[in-house]
């Protein structure tokens, strides 16, 4: 069933379960009975949209994004009361900044939320394929992963090592201990 949500209803229903603004609540343990569908798309640039309109204030998407998670049966932003299914068209977050931390080498990665994650172990990047063309991402937290923006994939590209595996030349970046493959090299 689709509902028609009152957005600032949920916000008061958060408020109610004392979410703030840059605290990530515990969604993970919430296991609510009602579940519904609602109108929110997050488009492959992270842009999110309630009804068709984009929801430009970056306050609010913070919100919902710290409540956002992803199970077997899809994206949904999760309430002590009420779980809201949504549409995502790729991944729902976008890696859209990279630094690199200059005493540990570290990756730091931007997320179109505000947050920075460093890559690693609790952090991995990866590279899958989708229509034939890379699809890297980095794990932000439980099961949410960040589309890493064209630009920082290219600038990852530029810094990558490469190294010969039996009959294929592939780039690899590392941080924080890790490896990470980011592709083959093809001539």
């Amino acid at each position: 069933m689709t509902a028609s949500v009152d957005l600032d209803g949920l916000l008061s229903r958060l408020a109610a379960a004392k979410v703030k603004a840059g605290q990530l609540p515990p969604v993970m343990d919430w296991h609510p009975a009602k579940k519904y569908r609602i109108n929110i798309r997050i488009d492959r640039e992270g842009r999110w949209y309630y009804q068709d309109s984009e929801i430009r204030r970056q306050s609010m998407v913070r919100l919902f994004a710290s409540i956002l998670r992803h199970d077997d049966d899809g994206y949904a932003l999760v309430t002590p009361q009420e779980k809201l299914m949504i549409k995502v068209d790729c991944f729902p977050l976008v890696a859209n900044q990279l630094e690199v931390d200059p005493v540990s080498g570290v990756l730091v990665f931007g997320i179109n939320t505000g947050e920075a994650v460093s890559a690693g172990h609790m952090h991995p990047v990866a590279v899958t394929e989708r229509d034939g063309e890379p699809q890297p991402s980095l794990l932000v937290r439980d099961d949410l992963r960040a589309l890493i923006h064209r630009n920082v994939f290219y600038r990852l590209v530029a810094m990558a090592e490469e190294e010969q595996q039996g009959d294929r030349q592939v780039l690899f970046v590392t941080s924080g201990g890790c490896r990470f493959e980011l592709g083959r090299v093809t001539l």
